[in-house]
């Protein structure tokens, strides 16, 4: 489980399965500032099918916030299939975090 809270107080939490290194829930936390409520909004993702080599989630199951349920299905999917592997390798992302906190601290 990963939480991360971003710079509007929203929080982030992904869970991801042990043994697929996939996506299998996310929760968002938002207050709202009005009711001082706080909201949660939970999505479980199933549904995995292999397309052009990435492992694309099929159907987005309904929110369990107040609003009425709201399902989608995705009959295609588009990628990306030119992204060299290099790119996601330890050593490359070392480095381009590296160089987002440099770019990140000049501002």
């Amino acid at each position: 489980m990963v939480e991360v809270t971003d710079s509007q107080e929203r929080k982030f939490r992904l869970a991801v399965d042990r043994s697929t290194h996939l996506l299998i829930r996310s929760v968002v936390i938002t207050k709202d500032e009005e009711t001082q409520q706080i909201n949660e909004d939970v999505s479980i993702y199933s549904n995995y099918q292999l397309k052009d080599s990435v492992w694309t989630r099929f159907r987005s199951p309904a929110s369990t916030t107040d609003a009425a349920p709201f399902k989608s299905s995705t009959t295609a999917v588009n990628s990306i299939p030119a992204l060299a592997d290099e790119i996601f390798d330890k050593s490359s992302l070392s480095k381009q975090g590296s160089q987002a906190l440099a770019k990140k601290s000049k501002n």
